[in-house]
C-alpha cells in the first residue's frame, strides 16, 4: 500500500469501534501508517490516527464505489 491509498481497518487492539472503516493513508511511520479514518457515522466527519501496517487491507473495488457513494451523501449533507 501507498500513500492516499484506500483501505479498510480490518483489526485494532485499541480502538474496536473503528474495525470496519475506511482509513486513507497519509504517511508512513515505519511500522504503522499515519491514516485519516472515515466511518460516516452521523456526519462526524474524520479522525487521524496511527495504525499498525498489519491492521490495514487494500479496499476492493466495490468498498471504492460504496466510499464514493458514502463520500458524496457527507459532502451533500454538509455543505
Amino acid at each position: 500500500m501507498k500513500l492516499y491509498d484506500l483501505c479498510v481497518i480490518e483489526k485494532n487492539d485499541f480502538y474496536e469501534d473503528i474495525i470496519g472503516a475506511f482509513a486513507i493513508i497519509l504517511e508512513d511511520c515505519g511500522i504503522y501508517y499515519l491514516v485519516e479514518i472515515w466511518m460516516f457515522k452521523d456526519n462526524d466527519g474524520a479522525r487521524v490516527l496511527g495504525i499498525a501496517k498489519d491492521d490495514l487491507r487494500p479496499a476492493t473495488e466495490k468498498e471504492e464505489k460504496e466510499f464514493q457513494e458514502k463520500w458524496k451523501k457527507y459532502i451533500e449533507d454538509n455543505e
